[in-house]
């Protein structure tokens, strides 16, 4: 018995890049995607801009890409929450006062990339760190981010006024 010969091709894929800010600053070293690595601040109540960036490296789209991000501790989406997508396809889930924001069923084109936009506040003083893990976005093709993505807001006490 004599078996044919056999091909196969190995295609080696980039993972997905994520990265965040608030107000574009973020907590991902050396400034990447045109954020600026610091940390936001602001008063208690003050609104500021979240974004999510997703960066495809790869020659192919990545399509179905979706993940959630959980806000940390007494950080709260805004109302209007502005919440939005670049994302073709995508649906971008995110409740005034709710503390998580989605994205589903979303293209990220080849070599491209797209955002995830909302904005969110805090009545409560503190330092409120917002992460996306390593793994945490998906797409049909089983493509995952890394690294982990990072961004900081801190709530500053208004200064007292002595009269």
């Amino acid at each position: 018995l004599i078996h044919p010969a056999a091909e196969a091709t190995l295609q080696v894929r980039d993972r997905l890049i994520v990265n965040k800010a608030f107000d574009g600053l973020t907590m991902d070293m050396g400034d990447p995607n045109g954020f600026t690595t610091g940390i936001a601040t602001a008063l208690p109540g003050d609104v500021v801009a979240l974004t999510i960036r997703l960066e495809n490296p790869n020659s192919i789209d990545l399509t179905q890409v979706q993940f959630a991000d959980d806000l940390p501790g007494d950080l709260r989406l805004a109302s209007p929450t502005n919440a939005a997508t670049s994302c073709a396809g995508g649906v971008v889930t995110a409740v005034a006062n709710g503390q998580s924001v989605t994205l589903a069923g979303a293209t990220v084109p080849a070599t491209g990339n797209c955002t995830v936009t909302a904005d969110v506040f805090s009545n409560t003083p503190g330092v409120y760190v917002n992460e996306i893990e390593s793994g945490a976005v998906n797409s049909a093709v089983v493509f995952d981010n890394e690294p982990v993505t990072l961004a900081e807001r801190g709530v500053t006490v208004p200064p007292a006024v002595n009269m």
